[in-house]
């Protein structure tokens, strides 16, 4: 159940000093995690510089972080620097790849953004932002 679950995280890696909660309505049934759902959500980096991120970074590598000596190796998709390279907080990801030299295709692009979000949003270094309503 989900109490057993925050306990075995908690047991895991007890020693975070800031645990992030998100609140909502007892009735909302939508899923309130931020997943990129569409091309249209727009990458924020939190605390970092997509661009100068993009020049540290080489084909294959992971992202080694070091959270208060709990050491974690996060996988990174072939295409990371080219997309971290654009990532300005208003681009969206449309934006972001067609603005990419050989650009993968729609569903390629795809798969690795997803892999990259996933690494970097689990240490809560990159957030999604859905465009202003028109």
């Amino acid at each position: 159940n989900w109490l057993q679950r925050c306990a075995f995280a908690e047991l895991l890696a007890g020693n975070m000093k800031t645990h992030i909660v998100y609140a909502v309505h007892g009735d909302n049934q939508t899923n309130t995690l931020a997943v990129p759902d569409s091309f249209d959500v727009i990458p924020v980096m939190r605390d970092d510089d997509g661009p100068a991120l993009a020049g540290q970074i080489k084909p294959g590598m992971s992202l080694n972080v070091d959270m208060e000596g709990v050491k974690l190796s996060l996988p990174l998709p072939e295409q990371a620097a080219a997309i971290l390279a654009r990532i300005d907080g208003k681009r969206s990801l449309t934006d972001i790849h067609a603005a990419m030299e050989n650009p993968p295709d729609a569903n390629s692009f795809k798969q690795q953004f997803e892999q990259l979000y996933s690494s970097f949003y689990g240490i809560s270094r990159m957030f999604l932002r859905k465009p202003a309503a028109t």
